[in-house]
């Protein structure tokens, strides 16, 4: 599972920039992998551009900070706030999904209230003079603890809000896929073939299928005469499709009516035919009355 999995690259990129807005901060998504999920930097001050375009720079600030943060936020499995080698703040948030560990967000860029930025390294990796580094570092943001908290509530907060929601989105997808494993169907029978006729039936076989194998049975008696009354026995019972032999117009319509799929016009030893049904084969034309392969629902195809 990767982050994209549960938001967009787009939505996550908005969230980014929500937090730049908010916070005036280098906002930015990590992958477990610690590379950036949009990449897409933005930026709140003109010193930090300046440390990421330079390799050296990049490898001796930037990259251990948010290799240290990622592990302690991994680790603790709770926000990391601190300082970058520069001296600038950074905050780390983790994002779990149940157990597994997705990455961070989080920013950085800001300096703390009362710090200095580290000149001297920063000098000494990116070659910029000290004036340069000065200059760079006009008009720099600062971040009070009170602020910090803040933001560390907003992202917790916003990303709980989001694996929530992608948590439930997922067990409701396996609810519907456990749901369309499990089904039950009636035939009319006769012995044990389906019932040729179905005005002339009496008994309903109730099948349940579960993971594409005939799990439980049993026997419910009818009234032939009235279409109306099974279509309702059916619906009490959750049972959604008929499978029956030749059967007249205004029952088929009646229990059609009623919600229920029906499969007519289907002949064969009931074993056999519920074996292929629950497979999600087509029962036609294999199981089709003869003279009658165009009259079966959507060619005897179990309903999805």
């Amino acid at each position: 599972m990767a982050l994209t999995d549960m938001l967009s690259k787009q939505e996550w990129a908005q969230f980014e920039k929500t937090l730049f807005e908010r916070f005036a901060i280098n906002s930015a998504v990590f992958d477990r992998s610690g590379a950036g999920v949009t990449g897409k930097p933005r930026w709140c001050n003109r010193l930090c551009p300046q440390i990421k375009s330079n390799p050296d720079s990049l490898a001796a600030i930037c990259a251990p900070a948010n290799q240290h943060f990622m592990a302690q936020a991994q680790k603790t499995r709770k926000p990391v706030i601190g300082e970058c080698d520069a001296g600038l703040f950074k905050i780390s948030v983790p994002i779990f999904v149940d157990r597994e560990f997705m990455g961070t967000a989080g920013g950085c860029g800001l300096l703390p209230e009362g710090g200095t930025v580290e000149t001297f390294l920063i000098e000494k990796t990116t070659g910029l003079s000290e004036a340069q580094i000065s200059a760079l570092c006009h008009g720099l943001g600062t971040i009070t603890r009170k602020k910090a908290q803040e933001m560390k509530d907003f992202i917790e907060t916003w990303v709980a809000d989001r694996v929530d929601g992608y948590l439930m989105k997922q067990s409701a997808a396996s609810r519907s896929t456990a749901a369309a494993k499990r089904m039950k169907v009636a035939v009319t029978a006769w012995e044990d073939r389906i019932s040729p006729v179905f005005d002339a039936s009496r008994r309903l076989l109730i099948a349940e299928i579960e993971n594409a194998r005939v799990t439980n049975r049993s026997y419910v008696f009818f009234d032939p005469g009235r279409p109306g009354n099974l279509a309702k026995t059916l619906t009490m019972l959750d049972v959604p499709v008929l499978i029956c032999g030749a059967v007249s117009q205004a029952p088929a319509t009646t229990i059609a009516a009623g919600g229920i799929t029906l499969i007519p016009f289907i002949a064969g030893e009931v074993d056999r035919v519920l074996e292929v049904y629950a497979t999600g084969n087509p029962l036609a034309p294999a199981f089709a009355m003869p003279g009658c392969q165009d009259s079966t629902d959507k060619g005897g195809n179990p309903p999805r």
